[in-house]
């Protein structure tokens, strides 16, 4: 989800995965901490949109 162009919210990745939002972002850092490029964009509507950045 997050490899998509729109990116992904914590709400959406949360309800895919069927965890709980803490859990969700800690997934996250963890994909931070082992080199991917997880961009966090804040959208007025959905609040923080978590995107995959193929950008250093």
């Amino acid at each position: 989800m997050v490899s998509n162009d729109g990116g992904a919210s914590l709400k959406g990745l949360a309800e895919m995965a069927e965890w709980l939002p803490h859990t969700t972002r800690a997934i996250l850092t963890g994909l931070r901490k082992r080199g991917f490029l997880i961009k966090r964009v804040r959208d007025d509507k959905l609040g923080a949109v978590y995107r995959l950045s193929l950008e250093p």
